[in-house]
């Protein structure tokens, strides 16, 4: 009953009034009462609206609907709960982020994961990246999905991410273990990441759920996907990344981290027997370059990776308009030191 009492945890919002969650605009940080009366887990914003997860697995929007003009999900200005999520531990959409072609994109994707490993999906749906049917997702729906490569009902899903056109997922492998205790127990249990949709719906059709063999049996930490490429950090701090190297725009800078780009690696998907309509992007490849790694956090915007290594320092790479990197190097193939935070140590967040 104490009007001064405040939870840990609370969020500030600000900007115009269809984006704060307060219906008025905000022109400097204003306490988010929602962030009272629900003890928040995460936040995670899209480009023009904002998802929370509560403690007790809760999740809440508000902003631009993720399918314009459909009644079934209409903007929000004020906190509205997604009743269709039960038990949630997070929220994903495809990343914040410049795009030009965003603007006429009629939504955006979005998925949930609950404490279970069920995946729920909704949002925008034009390559079938979400494996739903239709493609308007108009509300959360839970993925119900049996092939060659992934059983939903027996198989959790670990890890979500959402690109543009593509979904990312690290499922559960039933059956399979890493390695044994040395106890002689059960172990670590194995995983596998797929993809879905495409990295470019310039190159080529959609694909069917694929599973990487790069990553097969690898412990994947995060999963992280920028508009065009997918990030997996593993729990000993390596890197992999995969997909397509400049985007639809033409980045500056090779969103893998790779270094130039050469397209070597066209033949050898080609020989592996690849389908065509994957092809034409680089499969997963840790990212080895002198004096980068173990790495705790990484975060990805559309065009932009950026990560922090254990000793905190932080590297970012890709394209580099408007800054968006923090260096001074205008074609970054390849990770690069901001050398201007050498004394802080870096907390994670999408570069612009």
């Amino acid at each position: 009953n104490d009007p001064s009492w405040k939870p840990d945890l609370v969020a500030y919002a600000w900007g115009d009034a269809d984006l704060t969650g307060m219906s008025e605009a905000c022109p400097k940080p204003t306490l988010l009462e929602l962030s009272i009366t629900k003890k928040i887990l995460n936040i995670h914003c899209a480009d023009a609206a904002t998802f929370i997860v509560t403690e007790a697995g809760e999740a809440w929007f508000w902003g631009k609907s993720w399918v314009r003009f459909f009644e079934e999900a209409p903007d929000c200005r004020e906190p509205t709960r997604l009743d269709e999520l039960r038990d949630v531990v997070v929220v994903t959409t495809s990343p914040a982020g410049y795009f030009h072609e965003r603007s006429r994109l009629p939504g955006y994707p979005c998925a949930a994961l609950t404490r279970s490993g069920s995946l729920y999906t909704w949002g925008l749906n034009l390559t079938g990246g979400l494996l739903h049917d239709t493609q308007f997702v108009e509300r959360p729906s839970k993925v119900d999905k049996t092939c060659d490569v992934w059983r939903s009902s027996a198989e959790r899903v670990l890890h979500v991410g959402l690109g543009l056109d593509y979904m990312v997922l690290c499922v559960e492998r039933t059956g399979q273990r890493l390695q044994t205790t040395a106890e002689g127990g059960a172990g670590v249990t194995s995983s596998a990441v797929l993809t879905c949709g495409t990295f470019s719906r310039h190159q080529g059709p959609p694909h069917e759920l694929h599973e990487w063999e790069e990553l097969r049996g690898v412990h994947v930490k995060t999963l992280v996907a920028g508009s065009f490429h997918c990030c997996a950090l593993t729990t000993r701090g390596e890197l992999y990344t995969w997909g397509h190297e400049a985007g639809t725009d033409g980045a500056n800078g090779n969103l893998l981290g790779h270094g130039e780009r050469t397209g070597e690696w066209t033949r050898g998907n080609t020989e592996r027997g690849l389908p065509a309509n994957l092809a034409w992007f680089p499969p997963p490849r840790l990212i080895e370059c002198e004096g980068f790694g173990p790495v705790a956090e990484v975060k990805c915007s559309s065009y932009t990776t950026a990560a922090i290594l254990v000793d905190g320092r932080v590297f970012s790479w890709g394209d580099c308009d408007g800054n968006a990197l923090g260096h001074e190097h205008q074609t970054c193939d390849r990770p690069r030191w901001l050398r201007s935070l050498r004394w802080q140590r870096g907390g994670a967040r999408a570069p612009g």
